[in-house]
C-alpha cells in the first residue's frame, strides 16, 4: 500500500458460517484489482490449538469478539499506511 495515499477505505465483510463472506471478498478483489487492495482474513489470526485437548478445542469460540483484537490491530496498521502481517 502506498503510504502517501491518504484516500483509504476499509470494507468489512461479516456474516455467519457459510454465508458467502469469502465469495464477496474475492469478488471485491476481482473488481478492484489485487494490486489496489489488502485482504485481512480473520481466519488467518486464529490461535493454533493443535496441542490443546480436543474437548477444549471443540468448545473454543474463534468468533468471540475478543478474538478480533489482533485483526483490528492489523487493519489499523494498514489504514495508517504501514505494512501488516502475518
Amino acid at each position: 500500500m502506498n503510504a502517501e495515499n491518504t484516500d483509504r477505505l476499509c470494507i468489512g465483510v461479516a456474516g455467519g458460517t457459510g454465508s458467502g463472506k469469502t465469495t464477496v471478498a474475492e469478488e471485491i478483489v476481482r473488481r478492484v484489482g489485487r494490486e489496489r487492495i489488502a485482504v485481512v482474513n480473520h481466519d488467518r489470526y486464529d490461535r493454533d490449538l493443535s496441542a490443546v485437548d480436543e474437548r477444549v478445542r471443540l468448545q473454543h469460540n474463534f468468533d468471540h469478539p475478543n478474538a478480533l483484537d489482533l485483526v483490528i490491530s492489523r487493519v489499523e496498521q494498514l489504514a495508517g499506511g504501514r505494512e501488516a502481517g502475518p
